[in-house]
């Protein structure tokens, strides 16, 4: 009788060890998918946020670049500036060309050459003293390129978009100088500037949320 206690009780151990252990199995193979099925939603999420914030930098950058054309165009599509381009005359740089004017229009450089590709004026807006300055030559190196043989194509021709100019982030707005009936030929290139610094990165993060 006791043998068959002894026996029964084995058995009962070995059904009770079975079925822990397929209790456990279970646990983990629903636990494998569980975290295998939140790890790729969280995969997807992430994939969708980051979608979702480039799109929304690509559209404030668009917009910021679309503002910058059209700033661009009223000055480079003007009488004066027409004329300027071509004597340089010191009166259009003291009736236009004062370090509040920049940042009205909230501009990190203002550039004009000619039709010969030479500088006709160039200057940089410091920030701190908030005076204008001469732009650096490396600066105007990087620009260089940018305004080959535009001044010799069919007018109404320009440039805009994102560029490194003097190893910075930089918003740019290239555009001939023509009159005010947007007629030629061609007097020059104006290039209007937006460095993308600290204090604007920080904008577009609070406009992207």
């Amino acid at each position: 009788m006791g043998f068959r206690l002894n026996k029964l009780n084995t058995l009962s151990g070995k059904v009770l060890t079975a079925i822990g252990i397929a209790f456990t199995l279970l646990f983990l193979g629903q636990w494998s998918i569980a975290k295998f099925i939140i790890s790729n939603s969280y995969s997807h999420l992430e994939k969708a946020q980051t979608i979702t914030n480039a799109e929304r930098l690509t559209q404030v950058l668009s917009q910021e670049v679309d503002n910058l054309v059209s700033t661009s165009r009223d000055w480079a599509w003007w009488d004066d500036t027409y004329k300027f381009a071509q004597d340089g005359n010191q009166a259009y740089i003291d009736n236009n060309l004062a370090a509040n004017a920049l940042l009205t229009l909230s501009l990190d450089f203002f550039v004009i050459f000619n039709n010969d590709n030479e500088l006709v004026y160039g200057q940089m807006l410091d920030l701190e003293s908030e005076e204008l300055i001469d732009q650096p030559l490396n600066m105007l190196s990087d620009l260089a390129p940018h305004v080959v043989n535009l001044n010799q194509e069919e007018i109404k021709q320009s440039k805009a978009g994102f560029s490194v100019i003097d190893q910075q982030p930089t918003l740019l707005s290239i555009q001939q100088i023509l009159t005010n009936n947007r007629t030629g030929p061609v007097q020059g290139i104006l290039i209007m500037g937006r460095l993308v610094y600290e204090s604007r990165l920080n904008s577009f993060t609070e406009t992207t949320r």
